[in-house]
């Protein structure tokens, strides 16, 4: 995906689970800009504050996409169907069905300003979600901005 937005390979760091080690050694290098470009069942952790994203150490993807969800009005009865979810893929359709897609804006946004509360201000942070069939969920507009500055097409 990333490849296909015109983001060079040069441009591009694999993180793993360690998020806030790579946003930390980023602001230490004097890093300018960074895109969060991930999966939604990663980042959505990163939305709520984790930053080591690996599964054994915190998993609260549910509970952050269903905080999400009710701020933006989803009913108890789609909070209740989102804290059953195994995966954050099949948040998909259900947030479709129920008109809610901007849910997924908010994620972004969230990701976005937490990954700026570790690192401070000077780092410009914007974020891309994708779903593992590789459709896009959404982006921030600090995401747009980056994109625009440094030539790529962030869908």
């Amino acid at each position: 995906l990333a490849q296909q937005s015109g983001i060079t390979a040069e441009a591009v760091v694999q993180t793993s689970n360690f998020i806030g080690p790579m946003l930390e050694a980023s602001a230490a290098r004097g890093v300018k800009g960074i895109l969060m470009f991930g999966h939604i069942g990663k980042l959505v952790k990163v939305a709520g504050g984790i930053f080591n994203t690996h599964s054994k150490v915190a998993d609260a993807r549910r509970e952050i996409l269903a905080a999400h969800a009710a701020q933006s009005g989803g009913s108890v009865e789609l909070i209740n169907k989102i804290m059953s979810l195994n995966t954050m893929d099949e948040s998909i359709p259900l947030l479709r069905e129920c008109g809610l897609e901007q849910v997924y804006k908010s994620i972004a946004v969230a990701v976005s300003s937490r990954c700026r509360q570790l690192v401070g201000e000077e780092i410009t942070i914007g974020t891309v979600l994708y779903a593992l069939d590789g459709t896009i969920l959404a982006r921030d507009e600090s995401a747009v901005r980056l994109g625009r500055e440094l030539g790529w097409r962030i869908p």
